[in-house]
């Protein structure tokens, strides 16, 4: 059944079943399923050894600007598009469980050894991700310290395990990938330009989308498991962990769970990852993103844009429309 927890009503008959029964046999099968996927891959670190191609893309940070949005608009936007998102998977998986393969087609038994499409693995992964958080959310007070801490931790290294599948592809041959995306927009250019900046804006065009890859890693590892109920888990995880990439999950998670933007220890984590331009950009659009969903006051959001080099386009004239929540 874990085989198919994509699906949603697989998805949701483990969750009924781990609400249902304490048998450890259940967490065991989720927890075991779970190590499977990109077993043959090591978590991504994000340390500045790890990503050092990705940083030799551009010689400097690249610039971020905070724009002037309404932040409660914003959020309602947000929160719609993911229920239309949820709901079309639904939709998805009602269709596939409706019409499913035929065996003779190609259906694979589980437990049986086979090859998965790389996005489909990846679906996959992160949908495990999120089943691992809900479990965990749902049922802390039932679930004992060292099951949540181990649960907990395979939700961290199953999401940076397949979000190092992309990197490692992408960064073993980086140089390979710049020059096949040169000659893609070079096509699609109406006028020229000038060699060397057309080369440097494709390299910065490829660093935006790894770090903009990396970004939705981290944010879905962080949202799936992110609670105040598991604090002291986390604080083991950062422990036993103490990864750049660990360390970017838990600040997201925080950023999110307080709902406040703790300026000493994001002065602390730009000291650390400031030499490190991949992880530097992460921090800074985690920032970005927690001002776009939750409120702040002027004085806080222009403290953290000082801090971070983050431009405020117009922000006083949103403040007029956005209460404080």
């Amino acid at each position: 059944m874990c085989s198919k927890i994509h699906n949603e009503e697989f998805a949701n008959v483990i969750m009924f079943l781990t609400h249902l029964s304490k048998d450890p046999f259940i967490l065991n099968e989720l927890f075991g399923y779970a190590q499977q996927i990109f077993a043959d891959t090591i978590p991504a670190t994000l340390d500045n050894e790890e990503v050092t191609a990705f940083n030799s893309l551009v010689g400097e940070v690249p610039k971020m600007v905070y724009q002037n949005i309404e932040v409660k608009k914003h959020r309602e936007e947000r929160l719609k598009m993911k229920d239309e998102i949820d709901r079309s998977k639904k939709e998805v998986a009602t269709a596939s469980s409706t019409n499913p393969i035929p065996e003779a087609e190609g259906e694979v038994a589980e437990g049986e050894d086979f090859e998965m499409d790389f996005a489909d693995k990846l679906n996959l992964g992160f949908k495990m991700v999120e089943i691992i958080g809900q479990i965990l959310k749902s049922y802390y007070g039932s679930i004992k310290a060292d099951e949540k801490y181990i649960l907990c931790e395979e939700a961290y290294m199953l999401g940076l395990r397949s979000l190092n599948s992309f990197l490692s592809i992408l960064s073993s041959d980086i140089e390979a990938f710049s020059s096949h995306l040169q000659s893609i927009m070079a096509q699609r250019l109406s006028k020229e330009m000038d060699k060397a900046e057309f080369e440097k804006q494709v390299r910065r065009l490829l660093f935006s989308i790894s770090c903009g890859i990396s970004l939705q890693s981290i944010k879905r590892v962080s949202d799936s498991v992110g609670s105040v109920t598991l604090y002291e888990t986390f604080k083991k995880i950062s422990a036993s962990h103490p990864t750049t990439a660990v360390k970017l999950i838990e600040i997201s998670i925080r950023l999110d769970q307080s709902r406040t933007l703790p300026f000493n220890e994001l002065k602390r984590l730009k000291t650390e990852l400031e030499s490190n331009l991949m992880a530097y950009s992460l921090l800074r659009g985690i920032v970005i993103n927690h001002m776009y969903m939750f409120n702040a006051s002027f004085k806080e959001k222009q403290q953290i844009c000082d801090l971070l080099a983050i431009s405020m386009k117009n922000q006083r004239s949103i403040e007029l429309l956005s209460p404080q929540m």
